[in-house]
């Protein structure tokens, strides 16, 4: 019998980049800012979707709606 695969959740494909980005010993500020901005994106979805059913329009609808950013960002 062939064992049925759950999808990953946006939050667990979350928590486990980040542990990723800790592991890398990358900058306080970098993982700050992906903290940021990916938290910020999990809020725009509005519900906890299966990664893989995130699509480049989700993306797209986020960058969008982020007016406020400074050309920097």
């Amino acid at each position: 019998m062939k064992s049925k695969l759950i999808p990953l959740k946006y939050s667990q494909a979350l928590q486990g980049f980040f542990l990723t980005q800790q592991s890398r010993r990358l900058s306080i500020h970098t993982i700050a800012d992906y903290t940021n901005t990916l938290t910020k994106f999990k809020t725009f979805l509005e519900r906890d979707y299966a990664f893989q059913d995130i699509t480049s329009r989700h993306i797209e609808h986020f960058l969008a709606s982020q007016t406020h950013l400074s050309k920097k960002s």
